[in-house]
C-alpha cells in the first residue's frame, strides 16, 4: 500500500500540472496508511509507558478488536462462559498503559473530526460566495432585464451574462433563467474555452459530432467564442474597491457604479463609457493578500477572520445613458430619477 500510494504521489507531484482529483484513486491508500499508523503509534505509545510504569504491556489494538467481535458473536450466541472469559481480558486492561494507548487514538479521532469541520467551514466562508451570486444571478436576471425595458445590448433572442478570466467560477446553466446564457470576454485567458452545445438537431446530432465553433486538440484560443464587453447585458465578476485595483482587461474597459452618490458627477464627464451597477455582491477570499496559509486553508475561531483578507464577487447590469437620459434601467436607479429631475 506505502509503495503504491508514494509512487503515485511522486509521479504526481513531479508533473507541471496539479489538480486535486488527481489524487482520487489512492484516497482510500491514504486512509488506510493513516489508520495504520495511528494503530502502530498507539501500540508503541502502550508498551513505553508499560514499561515505564511497570505493568504488563497491553493488548494491541488489533486483539482488542478482535476481542470485541467474540464477545459479540459470544453474546448472539448465548454462550455465558464464553461472554465472561472476554470480558475479563478486557476488563484487565484498565492500566495506565492503557488508557495512554486509547487516549492517542482518540486524539487522532477528535483533531480528525475538528479539522475538517474547519476545513468545510473555511472553504464555504472563503469561497461561498462564489455560488451565492450565481444564486442570486438565477433570481434578478429576469428581474433586471425587465426593468431595462427593451435594452438588449446583446441584440439577440436571449440575455449575455458575461464573465471574463473567471470563467471557471460558473457552475452550470442551472444557475441561469432560461432566457439567459454564458458569454465570454477576452479577459487575460488565452486558451480554448468551452462552447456551448448545439442542441436544435438532438443530443446526438449536436456538438458532440459537429461543434457549432471550431475546436482544437492543442488548448489553443479560439476567438469564436468571444464577444465584446459592449454586447453583454450583465457580467460577473471579481471586482476591486477603487476603479484603479481593477488591472483585467474587461473590467478597465467598464465604467462601474461603485458608489451610487457619485453617479451624476460621473455620467456627467464621462457620457460615451459602458456603464454597469452592482445588483449583488459577496465577499470571497483574496488569496494573494491573505498571506498566512493556515488561516486561509483553515477556519481557526478569531484568528482566520483578522489575518484574511476578502474581495468582492459582483453581478453587474449594464445600463446606457446618452446625454444624461436614460436609456436602460436597473433595480438601483433611485439616484438616477433624482439626477433626471434636475436636468
Amino acid at each position: 500500500i506505502a509503495v503504491s500510494t508514494l509512487l503515485w504521489l511522486g509521479i504526481l507531484f513531479s508533473r507541471p500540472h496539479k489538480e486535486e482529483r488527481f489524487l482520487y484513486p489512492v484516497y482510500p491508500l491514504v486512509a488506510i496508511m493513516a489508520v495504520s499508523a495511528v494503530i502502530s503509534i498507539s501500540d508503541l505509545v502502550g508498551e513505553v509507558v508499560s514499561g515505564l510504569a511497570g505493568e504488563t504491556p497491553p493488548l494491541s489494538v488489533v486483539e482488542e478488536f478482535r476481542i470485541v467481535k467474540e464477545i459479540r458473536d459470544s453474546a448472539h450466541k448465548k454462550s455465558s462462559e464464553k461472554l465472561a472469559e472476554m470480558r475479563a481480558k478486557i476488563k484487565g486492561q484498565g492500566s495506565v498503559s492503557y488508557r495512554c494507548k486509547h487516549a492517542v487514538v482518540m486524539g487522532f479521532l477528535v483533531a480528525t473530526v475538528v479539522l475538517g469541520f474547519s476545513r468545510t467551514y473555511s472553504n464555504y466562508t472563503n469561497y461561498g460566495g462564489y455560488l451565492e451570486v450565481w444564486k442570486e444571478a438565477y433570481h434578478k436576471v429576469p428581474g433586471l432585464s425587465q426593468a431595462q425595458g427593451e435594452i438588449n445590448f446583446s441584440k439577440t433572442d436571449y440575455l449575455q451574462v458575461c464573465t471574463g478570466t473567471e470563467w471557471y467560477y460558473f457552475p452550470s446553466h442551472f444557475f441561469l433563467p432560461d432566457n439567459a446564457r454564458l458569454a465570454f470576454v477576452r479577459d487575460g485567458f488565452y486558451g480554448q474555452l468551452p462552447q456551448h452545445y448545439d442542441s436544435s438537431q438532438g443530443i446526438l446530432a449536436g456538438t458532440s459530432r459537429k461543434p457549432a465553433q471550431p475546436m482544437n486538440d492543442q488548448n489553443k484560443e479560439e476567438d469564436a467564442r468571444y464577444i465584446a464587453v459592449d454586447e453583454c447585458d450583465f457580467v460577473v465578476s471579481t471586482v476591486s474597491a477603487t476603479r484603479e485595483e481593477d488591472t483585467t482587461p474587461m473590467l478597465r474597459k467598464m465604467t462601474i457604479f461603485r458608489d451610487p452618490k457619485k453617479r451624476s458627477k460621473m455620467i456627467d464627464e464621462e457620457l460615451d463609457l459602458q456603464y454597469f451597477e452592482i445588483n449583488a455582491s459577496r465577499d470571497v477570499l483574496d488569496s494573494e493578500k491573505s498571506e498566512n496559509a493556515l488561516f486561509r486553508a483553515l477556519s481557526v475561531p478569531f484568528y482566520s477572520w483578522k489575518h484574511n483578507r476578502s474581495k468582492k464577487y459582483q453581478l453587474l447590469t449594464h445600463v446606457r445613458y446618452a446625454l444624461g437620459i436614460e436609456r436602460g434601467r436597473s433595480s438601483a436607479s433611485a439616484e438616477l430619477d433624482e439626477f433626471q429631475t434636475e436636468l
